[in-house]
């Protein structure tokens, strides 16, 4: 997860600002792309220059990511700016603009990321397309079982679409649901799909429910001290690990049960094996998100 902290670049030696806005080469389009699944993760294929490139996508992170080990041509440096990874670290970081880019016969112009070094070693990944692609007018349809993802500007197609339907909030440019860990108690919890654990819980945010709510005690299994998250700008901090076992995590109306899950030091997040049991839509012109479980779920 890679959380942009403000939307100007500051600069080592200067103040400098950008357009997070970005261009499509249609309009009213419904395009379907391929997507990848690995490490429970979601990845697309894309086309700059002639080259293949393949991103991870991440609704964690806010605009996005290349690697400083990939090579392409036509970046254009727009300044720095102070991003935050999942462990709380934060760090100013250089901001480019890639060039155009094509997503299932898309042309996508502008769209800016922030230029890291690799966090882990890892072939295959050459960056990140963040949930900027969607909140700045895409709406998409995701479908793991099919290995597609549908990606339209039409403000229609996915306004009655049933489901389990979650309002989500932003903050730092990435969406926000509220779900419900114990019953009787509420958090607000990251949509994130580039994290590859179901759900995991913020250690503070389970002390306070576990000060107020008594079924909080009954499903813990346990505690190790340690680290389990590596961010962009390192690992953890050692600290308390809780281990956990829900009776149920409840969405709207929707509920999975027996959940084993953790603390970490970040914010409380559901990840992409969410998507292994359902359809997830995103709608940005409703600002939700429509889970339709799979039958055999």
């Amino acid at each position: 997860m890679l959380m942009a902290v403000a939307c100007c670049c500051v600069a080592f030696a200067q103040m400098k600002r950008y357009d997070t806005d970005f261009t499509l080469s249609q309009k009213k389009f419904t395009v379907t792309v391929p997507i990848e699944i690995e490490r429970n993760q979601l990845f697309v294929r894309v086309d700059i220059g002639g080259r293949e490139y393949r991103f991870k996508l991440d609704t964690g992170a806010s605009q996005g990511v290349i690697y400083d080990d990939v090579s392409i041509e036509g970046l254009r440096t727009l300044g720095f700016i102070k991003s935050e990874d999942a462990t709380g670290q934060s760090q100013q970081v250089k901001t480019v603009e890639l060039p155009p880019f094509t997503l299932g016969g898309l042309t996508i112009t502008g769209f800016k990321v922030q230029q890291m070094k690799r966090p882990i070693v890892r072939k295959g990944e050459d960056g990140i397309i963040g949930f900027a692609l969607f909140h700045k007018g895409i709406a998409a349809r995701i479908d793991t079982r099919e290995q597609t993802m549908t990606l339209t500007d039409r403000k229609s197609l996915y306004k009655k679409a049933e489901g389990e339907v979650l309002k989500y909030k932003l903050k730092w440019h990435v969406p926000y649901v509220t779900v419900s860990p114990f019953e009787g108690s509420e958090e607000r919890v990251l949509f994130d799909t580039g994290s590859p654990m179901l759900y995991a819980m913020n250690a503070e945010s389970l002390g306070r429910m576990a000060a107020t709510n008594p079924l909080v005690a009954q499903q813990i299994e346990g505690t190790k001290y340690g680290s389990h998250v590596v961010g962009h700008f390192g690992v953890e901090r050692e600290d308390t690990i809780t281990l956990l076992n829900l009776d149920r995590l409840k969405w709207g109306n929707f509920e999975l049960r027996e959940v084993h899950c953790i603390t970490v030091q970040g914010d409380s997040h559901i990840g992409a094996p969410l998507l292994m049991h359902g359809v997830m839509i995103i709608n940005p012109f409703r600002k939700c998100l429509v889970f339709q479980p799979y039958d055999d779920f």
